[in-house]
């Protein structure tokens, strides 16, 4: 039995041949980081020298990257090669039904869709980058795969600052960019500054919960290095985020030492709520003034109504997956009334829970919160303190996700950062609760006649 990067005790992956260097584990650990790393840089390190560049590819996006979608295809016949054969049984157990009622949905909803073919065609490449990341984590094993994705963003995060050091004039936003707000924020080398800022929020997340709990000089110095290129990348809605997700989970493995701390956490989270409510209500003047203005959160309200009116006329089957905005003429966006144009021609909802609603409608809604938010909420109120470093940790990326996705959008969006990583998240989470049920059903059942025949006498 060995010990994981963060404190989780897992059992590896057995080696298929004598040799560890060609086994099936280490080829599997090498697709799955060249994945990350390609979907790091979406396909494309510096996304193209100016950011309106890649906004307008990809917003200009019916047909599709054929080179990205044969990428997605070939890594995952090679990963389903290379764990079928020996893990087959392990992979259907432990996927995360959750995961898969959303899938099915995704897909299904590709029959009424608008353009039912761009649908199931994206539909079909968010299934392939799903099956992928859940498939190399069960074959992996949880703890192998964080320390997989700990080390992939270590080795994103030296790329980025080296390319702001040798290359600015591509890893940083230059004059050319037609939002001026972006001239001067670093980005690395990924496609834009809200991308290279989300995934450094997740780093520093990493990074700060290592720093904490191994206290060892190198953490420290990433943590360190990692907020300092945060901001450089002058992302504003993860800077706002990353240090109360980085203090809830280092809260959560600080009361979990006690007993009933679980209790405790869920109180403390409770009064938070509470709080939130009636300072919601003292200041709701303010926040409806906020709402009302189409150009709060830098146009997101703008976008936020069209979302809200559309699918106030198809509330329970929406547009179809992926079939809201970027389909050409028949973008359901583009038909709806608004005095702000621009805001029919943009690439998502800039919020994945609206983007559920608006795409897959209700039941794709309820079924997106039950897969990425109430089931996490359940498993780390529920597991046993024995877990507690290790879901601390899964719990401040996840939180981050989770808050993430109010603002902008990552859920089921095909292969953003945020989303691939929250997958590992959500199934590692559902195998530390299959786990738990095991170890909770080991204590409570009788002792077998064996076990009764030894302890016999010695009574």
């Amino acid at each position: 039995m060995n010990i994981g990067q963060f404190g989780a005790t897992y059992r590896p992956a057995p080696l298929s041949r004598p040799k560890y260097y060609l086994s099936i584990p280490l080829l599997v650990i090498c697709v799955f980081f060249f994945f990350l790393q390609y979907i790091y840089v979406n396909g494309q390190p510096f996304g193209g020298k100016v950011a309106g560049q890649f906004q307008a590819a990809e917003v200009d996006a019916t047909q599709g990257d054929v080179v990205r979608q044969l990428f997605y295809i070939t890594t995952f016949i090679v990963v389903l090669g290379l764990t079928v054969p020996k893990a087959w049984r392990r992979i259907l157990l432990q996927f995360s039904p959750a995961l898969l009622l959303l899938v099915g949905w995704a897909l299904m909803s590709s029959v009424w869709a608008v353009d039912p073919f761009v649908s199931f065609k994206r539909s079909v490449l968010a299934t392939i980058a799903i099956v992928i990341t859940v498939t190399t984590v069960i074959y992996l094993g949880r703890s192998r795969t964080l320390t997989l994705v700990y080390y992939s963003l270590i080795f994103l995060f030296i790329c980025n600052f080296l390319a702001v050091i040798a290359m600015p004039h591509l890893a940083v936003h230059g004059a050319a960019e037609t939002d001026r707000a972006l001239v001067g924020a670093w980005r690395g080398i990924m496609p834009h500054k809200n991308h290279a800022s989300a995934i450094t929020a997740v780093s520093i997340i990493i990074f700060g919960y290592l720093a904490v709990t191994r206290r060892r000089v190198v953490d420290v110095a990433l943590f360190l290095a990692a907020l300092v290129f945060l901001l450089g990348t002058k992302g504003k809605t993860a800077t706002a985020f990353v240090f109360p997700c980085l203090l809830t989970s280092l809260f959560y493995l600080f009361l979990l030492r006690f007993q009933g701390g679980r209790l405790m956490f869920f109180i403390a989270g409770l009064v938070m709520a509470i709080t939130g409510l009636a300072l919601a209500g003292v200041f709701s003047a303010q926040i409806s003034d906020i709402l009302s203005n189409p150009k709060s959160f830098t146009g997101r309200v703008a976008i936020w109504e069209i979302v809200l009116s559309y699918a106030n006329v198809n509330p329970w089957l929406g547009a179809g997956f992926g079939t809201f905005w970027q389909v050409g003429d028949k973008s359901p966006a583009l038909a709806m009334s608004t005095p702000y144009q621009w805001s029919g021609n943009v690439a998502h909802s800039h919020n994945g829970y609206l983007e559920l609603l608006a795409t897959t409608g209700i039941p794709g809604l309820l079924l997106g919160l039950y897969a990425c938010v109430f089931q996490p909420i359940y498993i780390a109120l529920t597991v046993s303190p024995r877990y507690r470093k290790i879901v601390g940790l899964l719990l401040g990326i996840w939180m981050f996700a989770v808050l993430y996705n109010l603002l902008e959008t990552h859920i089921m969006t095909r292969d953003r950062q945020i989303w691939i990583i929250m997958i590992v998240i959500l199934q590692s989470m559902y195998m530390i609760s299959l786990e738990n049920m095991k170890q909770v059903r080991k204590m409570r059942s009788p002792p077998g006649l064996w076990n009764r025949a030894r302890t016999g006498p010695a009574a």
